[in-house]
């Protein structure tokens, strides 16, 4: 095993300084011709809600009717579903999203467990505090499998997400996490139903190894500009990083994963500090994404070779609109439509 890592942690190196030297074509590989993106979105009930005030059942059905979506990546907080006692789930906002996107033929990632898209990532309960570690783990395990056994009955659901980024330790409000749990998620999911699991990780800050010897679907987000709140970089940071990054990681980790998709694909701001994005001048905001950097977001992500984009950011594009600046939401519409 040891032996095995080193190696491949020698090949990710290699891979990393072809990919900086922005080099697609050696003599022992040449990439096929960039692939057509099927084109899908991000929306989550809780950011629309809690962080933008928006009324999320407008917001979602927008997004379904007006963007023309035909894949969504849907979030399970486990402190909305099992907002008041270990003995109940509350699943009908939920249930609500699946059926509506199941009407209209709208595949669906469903995102399930602890630690969920959106900061602070992970979302317990209020009574779980009551709980010793032992009792907390075994309620983590009683709702995973609690969210599996209710909704595989929904055949638009074309993969299980466990966790997000569960590996990634410097973001996120999150207690400790190790490889192991993660991993007796992944087969307590496979146990209870058949369809492919998926595992996420951060494209920029990840070897991709762990999650991705896990998973039948790797997932990973790409971010271009980000805010730094460390005293060695704070401020905005730009990743330096051609295309072909991605292109040459998805080429070695394809060796173990099925399938590698964009899970989060940059398409709103990444609000300063502790702020809010609706909370920001338009200014502020366009310094991580402009509607220039999102069209070149937009380009950058198709010239990844990953076939699969999930956006993020319809929440915020519709927030937008409803402000008064329709930009964003027209784009994404006029690029989602052209997918498919």
């Amino acid at each position: 095993m040891f032996w095995r890592k080193l190696i491949l942690t020698i090949l990710f190196i290699l891979v990393l300084a072809v990919a900086a030297a922005g080099l697609e074509h050696l003599y022992f590989v040449k990439f096929k011709s960039h692939p057509p993106v099927k084109w899908g979105v991000n929306f989550s009930q809780y950011y629309a809600q809690e962080k933008l005030g928006l009324g999320w059942k407008l917001a979602y059905l927008e997004t379904l009717d007006r963007l023309k979506v035909k894949r969504l990546r849907l979030m399970a907080y486990w402190d909305m579903v099992q907002p008041d006692s270990p003995d109940s789930y509350n699943f009908s906002d939920l249930d609500w999203q699946i059926e509506e996107a199941e009407q209209r033929n709208i595949s669906v990632i469903l995102v399930i467990g602890y630690r969920v898209p959106r900061y602070p990532e992970c979302f317990a309960p209020q009574w779980i505090k009551e709980y010793d570690s032992a009792g907390q783990r075994q309620a983590r395990i009683n709702m995973l499998k609690a969210e599996v056994e209710h909704f595989k009955r929904y055949g638009n659901i074309v993969a299980w997400q466990v966790e997000n980024e569960y590996l990634l330790k410097i973001f996120g409000k999150c207690p400790p996490a190790s490889r192991d749990t993660l991993k007796s998620e992944v087969e307590l999911v496979k146990s209870l139903d058949s369809r492919p699991v998926l595992l996420t990780t951060s494209g920029e800050l990840s070897t991709w190894l762990q999650e991705g010897t896990l998973a039948d679907i790797l997932g990973i987000s790409i971010y271009r500009t980000v805010w730094s709140g460390y005293w060695f970089y704070h401020g905005y940071r730009i990743y330096p990083l051609p295309p072909g990054f991605y292109r040459w990681k998805q080429y070695y980790i394809n060796k173990f994963v099925d399938k590698v998709i964009v899970t989060e694909m940059q398409a709103e701001p990444w609000a300063p500090g502790q702020s809010e994005l609706k909370d920001i001048s338009w200014q502020e905001q366009d310094k991580s994404m402009s509607f220039d950097k999102f069209n070149e977001a937009i380009s950058y992500a198709s010239k990844t070779g990953i076939d699969e984009i999930y956006l993020w950011g319809a929440e915020w594009w519709w927030w937008r609109k409803i402000q008064g600046d329709d930009r964003f939401w027209e784009k994404a519409k006029e690029v989602i439509r052209a997918g498919d």
